[in-house]
């Protein structure tokens, strides 16, 4: 993960590689050679082959790129920690912030994590994320 953007006590930026499974890719790719190499004797195989290719590629186009931000806001004596995460890179880095983070006393119980967007929500008696509204 590379930062590309930070405003110091406010908030950071990293981007990382696209989130893909290279063993995935690979073997798409060469599976839909072999067939095409195959299929130069027989059309069906041809088309097949071209096929296999292209879903290789499309899979490498589309993926996600990993990326991470931190927002920091200040509340009181205390300050407010943002946390948003996509790809498996960045949400491992997640897990490894979340857990060196002190979390402070708000007065409403233990923190939880939202399993949609990763939002600390510190509200025991919630039923739904207030960031996305999804259930927790």
């Amino acid at each position: 993960m590379k930062v590309v953007a930070t405003i110091p006590s406010q908030s950071l930026t990293a981007d990382g590689g696209k989130d893909v499974n290279f063993i995935i890719l690979v073997a798409l790719a060469v599976v839909g050679f072999l067939v095409f190499l195959i299929g130069l004797f027989n059309l069906l195989l041809l088309i097949i082959g071209l096929v296999i290719i292209a879903v290789a590629a499309v899979y490498y186009i589309i993926a996600p790129k990993n990326t991470f931000n931190v927002g920091i806001s200040a509340i009181g004596q205390g300050s407010r920690v943002s946390i948003n995460s996509s790809g498996s890179k960045a949400e491992g880095t997640q897990s490894q912030l979340i857990g060196i983070l002190p979390m402070g006393d708000v007065g409403t119980g233990p923190t939880r994590v939202c399993r949609n967007c990763h939002t600390i929500v510190t509200d025991t008696s919630a039923t739904f994320c207030s960031t996305c509204g999804g259930r927790l």
